[in-house]
Parts: C-alpha cells; sequence; structure tokens
C-alpha cells in the first residue's frame, strides 16, 4: 500500500490549566512494538540534537510525559490529519490531559512515512517544521509514532515545584504518581535517553539519597494508603 505523505506544523503559545490524567506511553505497547517504538525515538532524539548542534542550539531532552501525549497524538491523527483534535481542541489541549504544564508549546505532525530518516528529511525540508526542530524556544520534546503516523511535542516547561511525592503536580499524592515513578525508573534502567522534568525529579525522590527507584514508588504508596485512612503521613 502506497501512502500519501503529509505534514504539518503548528506553534502555540498559551497557559494550561492542569488536569489529572493517567500515564500512558510505551506501557500501552506489546513487547515488539515498545522496542521498536523506544529505538526510534533514540534515533530521531539523536537527529534532532545532531541538527540543533550544528545550528548552535542547545540539546532537548526527550521527555517522558510527553512522550505520552505524542503518543496519544500520533493515534489521532491516524483519522484526524490535523493540529485539530478529533473532538475539535487544537492540539495543544493533550498536554491538559496528561498534566502538562508549559509556557510555549508546539506540534509537527507527518503521515505516511516508514522511517525516522525519512520522515525528519522531510520536516527538515519544511520551513516550519525545521523551525520548530531548530527553535531556542523549546527545552523538551515528546516524541509519537503510530501506524505510519508520527507526532512530536515541542515545550518550554514553566519553572515549577511540585510537592515531594506529587509527581505529576496535580495536588494529590496517589497511585498515579507511584505509576509515574515506576514508570520513569523502568526507562532510566533500559533507555535512559528518556527524561523528566527538574521538578519530577525533586518530587519523585522520596527518601532523599539522589537515586529514583521502586523504593520511592513504594513509599509514595505507602504515604497513599495512610492518607486514605485518615493518618497523617510524611516522606
Amino acid at each position: 500500500m502506497h501512502f500519501i505523505k503529509k505534514i504539518i506544523s503548528s506553534l502555540a503559545v498559551c497557559a494550561v490549566v492542569a488536569v489529572s490524567a493517567p500515564l500512558a506511553g510505551g506501557s500501552s505497547l506489546n513487547a515488539g512494538a515498545a522496542e521498536t517504538y523506544i529505538s526510534q525515538c533514540r534515533e530521531m532524539i539523536e537527529l534532532i540534537n545532531n541538527y540543533r548542534a550544528q545550528n548552535g542550539q542547545k540539546p532537548l531532552k526527550l521527555y517522558i510525559t510527553g512522550c505520552d501525549a505524542a503518543m496519544a497524538r500520533s493515534q489521532e491523527i491516524v483519522s484526524v490529519f490535523s493540529h485539530t483534535r478529533p473532538d475539535g481542541s487544537g492540539f495543544y489541549t493533550i498536554l491538559e490531559d496528561y498534566n502538562i504544564s508549559y509556557s510555549v508549546a508546539g506540534e509537527n505532525i507527518a503521515s505516511g512515512f516508514d522511517s525516522v530518516e525519512s520522515v525528519m528529511g522531510a520536516w527538515m525540508n519544511s520551513s516550519g517544521h525545521r523551525a520548530n526542530i531548530l527553535s531556542s524556544n523549546y527545552d523538551y520534546i515528546g516524541i509519537g509514532i503510530n501506524d505510519g503516523c508520527w507526532s512530536q511535542i515541542f515545550l518550554r516547561m514553566p519553572a515549577a515545584s511540585s510537592a515531594k511525592g506529587d509527581v505529576n503536580n496535580d495536588k494529590v499524592i496517589n497511585a498515579i504518581d507511584a505509576s509515574g515513578v515506576l514508570q520513569y525508573y523502568a526507562y532510566q534502567a533500559t533507555a535512559a535517553w528518556f527524561e523528566q522534568t527538574d521538578s519530577f525529579i525533586r518530587s519523585a525522590d522520596v527518601d532523599s539519597n539522589g537515586v529514583i527507584n521502586a523504593i520511592d514508588a513504594s513509599g509514595i504508596l505507602k504515604y497513599y494508603a495512610e492518607s486514605s485512612t485518615g493518618k497523617t503521613p510524611s516522606f
């Protein structure tokens, strides 16, 4: 089957009202698909940062939660190839769904490309997409890949300080936070090129030992369990 190749670029600057949403990301893929996705993300972030270095820009960080959002967008554009989501809202509302606070956001999307090299070549040969990839406005990127559809979400993150244990900064400490810590721990063990924000790192290290692992997730779950029974928990 031959795909009609399509690429679109967009930039948005707006404020976000954060809402709570579960994390998805690579954990929603089967083992083979997840391995392919992780490998393609590594290839793409290396290409992006090589291009940025050649143009005097600092590297982007591959943001785990941003990848969750970009994966959701890559699934949406299979049916609606647009920066407008299937529900009629702008692409940036996906960031609200994943509780991502930002000051600037941009998106590149593409359809019909079968490799990182081919889609990156098309984006870099398009002025709008190239501008997003090389922009000094951004610090982080999320990458989504699904059924020949590709999404890049570019982000500048505001200075933020989450409470210890509240890794998604939704003012509630619960099992979703523990899940986020475990996801980060799993990526660090197998695919360390996936990163999180400084705010996430500070809030996830609940035992303050400089290491984020399953013990921190367990501490968050214990906190959640105690608060659910009326106790006054602490880390």
